[in-house]
């Protein structure tokens, strides 16, 4: 079989409903056993590149890839838990998507249980940077906790951090790692953060006198910025 005939067999696979969004090649060898269809690996990674250059597929690292076809369009972040198993999408990437950070970043933080023993890393793929960071197992709330409806948000394809939990994994990961930097308090707005749902959070992570007074540091930044206005104004 023609290659461009084994990439327009696998093109349905592609663009289904229940297409995968993030996919190893082996994935895709796999559904072309299921239909009778033999290639071998060299063939598969032909495969791979015309799409690639097709604009059909976008390429993680060596064993990962982003299908382009499946609708909505798959993003970086939800190739996090494919990279490393269980990671939470978390930080200021959330932070800044939620209008929480002043400042949005594409740099995806992520953060994974420390029992897993995996080396903390930072990972940089062509224009994108994916660093991974862990928490210690007692601070961490898994998908059956009683606390995972605050931590988590729903209806996503991966596991992604509310803005309560993004902001407190980050003072957590700057109160618990040597040379890291707390968050500067003025590039923040703390509107739309819930009261109470940050407060369990914070009891449950040994966070709630840091929460407390990084807050205070923000509500005084946000102070002085208005009175700076106010004199301003009646200038």
């Amino acid at each position: 079989m023609s290659l461009t005939s084994l990439a327009h067999r696998a093109l349905p696979w592609m663009s289904e409903p229940k297409a995968p969004r993030c996919f190893a090649p082996q994935d895709l060898l796999s559904y072309w056993q299921e239909h009778g269809v033999k290639a071998s690996k060299p063939t598969l990674h032909q495969v791979l590149q015309s799409w690639q250059k097709g604009g059909l597929v976008e390429k993680v690292n060596h064993g990962l890839y982003l299908n382009l076809q499946a609708s909505p369009k798959p993003t970086w972040a939800e190739a996090a838990h494919h990279i490393r198993s269980g990671a939470v999408v978390t930080g200021h990437y959330v932070l800044g998507q939620s209008g929480v950070a002043n400042n949005p970043t594409d740099w995806i933080t992520c953060v994974y249980p420390r029992s897993q023993n995996a080396n903390h890393a930072t990972l940089t793929l062509g224009q994108h940077t994916l660093t991974f960071k862990p928490l210690d197992d007692l601070v961490w709330i898994d998908l059956g906790h009683p606390l995972a409806d605050d931590a988590y948000e729903p209806f996503l394809p991966y596991l992604r951090a509310t803005p309560e939990k993004a902001l407190l994994d980050l003072l957590y990961v700057a109160t618990h790692t040597k040379h890291h930097i707390m968050p500067a308090v003025h590039d923040f707005s703390l509107a739309d953060i819930d009261e109470e749902k940050i407060h369990r959070l914070a009891t449950h992570m040994g966070l709630s006198e840091v929460w407390v007074t990084w807050r205070q540091g923000v509500q005084k930044a946000e102070q002085d910025v208005a009175d700076s206005e106010r004199r301003a104004f009646k200038r």
